[in-house]
């Protein structure tokens, strides 16, 4: 069995066992902590755990897990300093002592958070590539346990390049959204604006940007605008044409302005070159096309551009598991 990647509140998910990146000290702490002990009940969860006292970082112990599971297994990760400090290290034993637990307590389902990648400031790329690599060790011996790695935040949905195994949170938030516009038909537009100025959600005003992109003003073609960006790669030109999975000959007619590439094969460009998101829509509206906020693989796309995922395997992938088929990006080498 695989690991299984959603997004969602951890305490909403039906499992055995429920990890808890947990305060060394037995009094609540913030975030996923916090959020474990609010959805138990504050009280009946901490007078468990002052039963078991301080917890050594790397370690693991085992609550009752009352009506939101069988068992809460808390754990206490490390503080990131540089990487020099026994933090990776101490990951590791995180992970191994929480399914070990896991089996002894025999749970047939385990959910973890990304452990340390909050207030602890543990990267959280360094922080997948040793979850994933405890988990997948001990499913080797240990396949019929199901474990799922709880991603709260959006920014995490794609992470080091890898598109996680399910694209059900996309698939969900398309639905709620559909749903919303139903619902609200042409005040749509009117709520979620209510929504994005409510007090409860903090908006980032340095970073706007995410939503509104402005085009640049300079009137490079579409030709110069390449060029310019294959330069800054140093990269050969063979390296991009075939990341973009275009044939020799027609990338040096897109290059020369002596063709008009199609919308997927300009941002097969896009990915190849390893865009930005504002560069993307910039280098697109060149050839007067833009993202369509309405198409789901135009937004799935940005998902992945936004997280650094450009590999076009991985986003065919995903595009298949949300049903896109018709939106495949097509390997054109050979032609």
């Amino acid at each position: 069995m695989a690991i299984k990647f959603v997004r969602a509140d951890i305490t909403t998910l039906k499992v055995d066992a429920i990890v808890n990146s947990a305060n060394p000290l037995a009094k609540i702490g913030g975030g996923v902590d916090r959020a474990i002990y609010n959805a138990v009940g504050a009280e009946k969860l901490l007078k468990e755990r002052k039963k078991i006292g301080s917890i050594d970082i790397g370690d693991a112990r085992v609550t009752p897990g009352f009506d939101l599971c069988k068992v809460i297994i808390h754990t206490v990760g490390p503080k990131w300093i540089d990487g020099r400090h026994h933090e990776l290290e101490s990951l590791h034993s995180c992970y191994r002592n929480c399914l070990a637990l896991a089996l002894k307590e025999q749970c047939r389902s385990v959910a973890f958070p990304l452990i340390s990648t909050g207030v602890y400031g543990f990267p959280k790329d360094e922080a997948l590539n040793i979850g994933t690599s405890e988990i997948n060790e001990f499913l080797l011996k240990h396949s019929s346990v199901e474990v799922i790695i709880c991603i709260f935040d959006e920014d995490s949905f794609v992470l080091s390049g890898k598109i996680a195994e399910n694209v059900e949170e996309f698939i969900n938030r398309q639905k709620a959204d559909e749903k919303l516009k139903e619902e609200y038909g042409g005040g749509y537009h009117a709520v979620m604006e209510r929504s994005r100025k409510s007090k409860l959600i903090k908006v980032d005003k340095n970073n706007l940007s995410v939503s509104r992109y402005e085009i640049s003003s300079d009137t490079s073609s579409l030709a110069d605008k390449l060029l310019f960006y294959v330069k800054q790669t140093n990269e050969k030109p063979s390296a991009i044409y075939n990341r973009a999975w275009l044939p020799r000959r027609t990338y040096s007619r897109i290059m020369n302005g002596n063709y008009v590439p199609g919308k997927d094969a300009l941002i097969a460009l896009c990915l190849a070159l390893k865009l930005n998101v504002e560069q993307s829509y910039d280098l697109l509206s060149r050839n007067s096309m833009t993202f369509n906020p309405a198409d789901k693989a135009d937004q799935f796309i940005l998902i992945c551009i936004k997280n650094k995922t450009y590999d076009l395997d991985k986003i065919n992938e995903g595009l298949v598991k949300l049903g896109l088929d018709d939106k495949l990006f097509i390997d054109r080498k050979g032609s």
